[in-house]
């Protein structure tokens, strides 16, 4: 999460602006949340990554099922889907994403054909979109990148400590439209260095992958080694 909340990111804006009383406080928060967009659009940041999980509503019609729209989600308006899991209590799989144009060759009406467990799924428009059309109310886990939300009342930003740059490209957009140009520009430059560091700072992965395969860093894991998923052979 960021630091300041709204009230003190237009405090801090206007300060830059120095102190400038005719710009409304309105167009101060909509600079700020333009900027925030901009940084989401940037890079795929660690804190926009959820994991959601939710049961389909099945009405035993198949045009109704072969379809899920986003506003069914917790985070009703993703930016990216990473991946979608069937989370059944007999066995679970991941769903693969299916092209549509190659979906529309192959399967042109799919739901005139038989119910089953979904394999596939579309992202289209504001929905999914299952292949087969499922035959019950699966459980669905949900790996996905999030906009943030926009900045309101005493909330602060769900970038994490990005307050910095949020500042740099509100008041470069502010400048801007005062037709302050150099002043913009010396502001882009300052965002685009921070914007660097803050990219390679959320790339950074510490924690090293395991070979799968090496079951003597698993030893422990289970003793039932033929249903532990990181052995392949016999110990």
């Amino acid at each position: 999460m960021g630091t300041l909340t709204l009230t003190e990111l237009q405090d801090e804006l206007r300060s830059n602006l120095g102190e400038r009383t005719d710009v409304s406080t309105a167009r101060l928060t909509r600079f700020l949340n333009q900027a925030q967009t901009k940084i989401a659009r940037r890079s795929n940041w660690r804190e926009l990554r959820k994991i959601e999980r939710q049961t389909l509503t099945y009405s035993g019609t198949a045009l109704t099922d072969r379809f899920y729209a986003f506003s069914n989600l917790d985070n009703s308006n993703p930016r990216l889907t990473h991946s979608i899991v069937v989370r059944d209590s007999t066995q679970s799989w991941k769903l693969y994403p299916l092209p549509q144009r190659g979906a529309d060759i192959n399967l042109p009406v799919r739901d005139l054909y038989p119910t089953n467990k979904p394999r596939w799924y579309i992202q289209w428009g504001d929905q999914y979109e299952w292949t087969p059309v499922p035959d019950k109310a699966y459980s669905m886990e949900f790996r996905l990148t999030i906009w943030p939300a926009a900045l309101t009342g005493s909330n602060t930003s769900d970038l994490d400590e990005k307050d910095d740059l949020i500042l740099l490209d509100a008041s470069r957009r502010a400048f801007r439209s005062l037709g302050f140009h150099d002043s913009a520009l010396a502001m882009a430059k300052d965002y685009e260095i921070e914007m660097t560091d803050a990219i390679v700072d959320d790339a950074t992965k510490p924690d090293i992958f395991a070979t799968v395969g090496n079951s003597s860093s698993f030893s422990d894991a289970t003793s039932a080694y033929w249903a532990d998923p990181f052995i392949r052979r016999v110990p």
